[in-house]
């Protein structure tokens, strides 16, 4: 592979899982907020297509809003996950034209833009659906897990002069996702629809999956086709069509592992170990309104189990703000 990974600033320190044969493919995928792509990496290696050249950038660290202004690896600031949350127009713009930089390295080096999928996981499967969406290239496809569509608002003005107003879309989700609701993941859906051709939208929903990517990995993995072929491209109903070949019928990818714990519902600061409690603050919020990292990535901080499901709905998690006490031991009671 020819060219300067140094003139990318993104594709620097990008972690790459190559290709056993010669590339003629590229899959790009984002991580999530508090992760980084060393994690998608790992999981993508054991199911990896010998064509196809994996790219799992990392985000910048930078405050991120949302988790009280803690410093963590984020594709652009985040002040809530609603559809009606303030954005952070500019960074999404300039964190889009850093993923459109990779896009161009690899067309510059050989790789057919119709040869590239962009996909990525909750905040970075946002920031799939927008480059791609405003990227001049003609892109193979999109994978948006877990996610939603960022500045959603300006579209479809804002894919005006984009390329893919035919791209196919596989868009996924938990239908127990606590912190980003699948209804919002429907909306986006429906978004989409107006954006590119309808009839290239898929949204897949999971039962009983919460923030996670793993079960919707294994699900896609099963068949023996593998999306995206030798010839081309095609989104089967249970085939994965970044990954290829799939993960295990029940196992849990290092990426999800790690999304886990990094971010998790902030219950009370006598369930985060000590290098995570004062960052807490003196406020924490009750049930899924706001999530804290453990920037130790420690399953201390919330036990595994629990983690794994959250929490439970009921009386008590009602998403409100309460004031830890001195000893900063209140939470959900």
């Amino acid at each position: 592979m020819c060219g300067n990974n140094m003139s990318v600033p993104l594709l620097a320190d990008a972690v790459t899982v190559s290709g056993a044969e010669r590339e003629t493919a590229a899959v790009i995928f984002l991580h999530g907020l508090g992760d980084t792509g060393h994690s998608w990496a790992d999981a993508l290696s054991s199911i990896r297509l010998p064509y196809v050249k994996y790219i799992c950038p990392h985000a910048p660290r930078i405050p991120v809003t949302l988790n009280m202004k803690m410093v963590m690896p984020s594709w652009f600031d985040l002040m809530g996950l609603s559809p009606d949350a303030p954005e952070d127009e500019a960074g999404i713009k300039k964190a889009a034209e850093n993923i459109k930089a990779i896009i161009e390295h690899e067309v510059k080096n050989g790789i057919p833009p119709n040869r590239i999928i962009l996909g990525g996981f909750s905040q970075g499967g946002a920031l799939s659906l927008y480059t791609a969406l405003t990227c001049q290239h003609q892109l193979a496809g999109i994978v948006a897990l877990s996610c939603w569509l960022p500045l959603h608002k300006a579209f479809p003005q804002a894919a005006s002069n984009s390329m893919n107003k035919d791209i196919a879309i596989l868009q996924c989700h938990g239908e127990m996702d606590p912190m980003i609701p699948v209804r919002f993941g429907a909306l986006t859906a429906e978004k989409l629809k107006s954006v590119v051709t309808p009839t290239k939208v898929q949204f897949k929903t999971y039962p009983g999956v919460m923030h996670s990517s793993c079960p919707q990995v294994s699900a896609w993995g099963r068949g023996e086709g593998t999306g995206l072929s030798r010839a081309g491209l095609a989104f089967g109903n249970d085939t994965c069509p970044w990954a290829g070949q799939g993960l295990k019928p029940g196992s849990k990818s290092a990426a999800s592992r790690a999304h886990e714990t990094c971010l998790f519902p902030v219950l009370s600061r006598r369930r985060l170990c000590s290098p995570c409690a004062p960052r807490a603050g003196k406020s924490l919020v009750r049930g899924m309104a706001r999530n804290v990292p453990c920037l130790q990535r420690r399953p201390c901080c919330v036990e595994r189990r629990r983690l794994a499901g959250f929490l439970p709905a009921g009386p008590g998690v009602t998403g409100s703000v309460v004031s830890a006490g001195d000893d900063g031991g209140e939470g959900v009671h």
